[in-house]
């Protein structure tokens, strides 16, 4: 089963079109699921300011990688692209917890607004260097006005 790419502007409708697109796979006996490739749909309780999708809009379709960790907890582009690899195989290979017919494939519709996440999701992500804690401290310990000057 393909894995589908729904990305554009914000307020551009694609959550809506995803939702319709599963529907219409529905009727035809094939089970989708929404995933959200979305840097602040990650957050629990941040549903607002972010067009996270209500109940109502869902429709019945299943929606992931939504409401994953809190607000404080650290959470990189990297992370989100481990579990949507681990939600594409999962939907793919006919885990569907909560509907649609089991053992059967589905088709992952990844919905963003986060075009990074979309982009390492179609190009994958380059192997960089690690963090660096005694660099940051240095810099920290710096202050803003120094830091801003030799930027400028």
């Amino acid at each position: 089963m393909p894995t589908l790419v729904i990305c554009g502007p914000t307020a551009g409708g694609k959550s809506a079109l995803a939702v319709d697109l599963a529907l219409l796979l529905a009727e035809r006996g094939v089970h989708a699921e929404v995933l959200a490739a979305d840097a602040f749909q990650v957050y629990r309780g941040m549903d607002i300011g972010t067009a996270k999708p209500t109940p109502e809009e869902r429709r019945g379709v299943p929606h992931g990688l939504i409401d994953l960790v809190e607000p404080e907890e650290r959470f990189t582009a990297s992370d989100w692209l481990a579990r949507a690899h681990a939600e594409i195989a999962r939907v793919r290979g006919g885990d569907h917890p909560g509907g649609g017919p089991a053992g059967r494939p589905g088709v992952p519709i990844v919905v963003g607004g986060t075009h990074l996440y979309v982009k390492l999701l179609v190009e994958g992500m380059f192997e960089g260097p690690g963090q660096d804690e005694a660099l940051r401290q240095r810099l920290r310990s710096r202050g803003l006005p120094d830091l801003r000057a030799e930027l400028e």
